[in-house]
């Protein structure tokens, strides 16, 4: 396999609610790990980062 996710590479998911966002969330970190949970920031008012069960940042 040539190519492989790495920390280097992100995907940002864009939602329309508090409520899909949230939801989403929570989904995606099943399993995972919350690297830095929702909350507002710069980039958004509601912003988190996980990495999801296959190690996807």
């Amino acid at each position: 396999m040539i190519f492989t996710f790495n920390p280097a590479i992100s995907l940002f998911v864009a939602c329309d609610t508090e409520e899909e966002i949230e939801h989403i969330f929570e989904k995606l970190s099943q399993e995972g790990s919350v690297l830095m949970p929702l909350a507002a920031s710069p980039v958004s008012e509601s912003f988190g980062w996980i990495q999801d069960r296959y190690g996807v940042s």
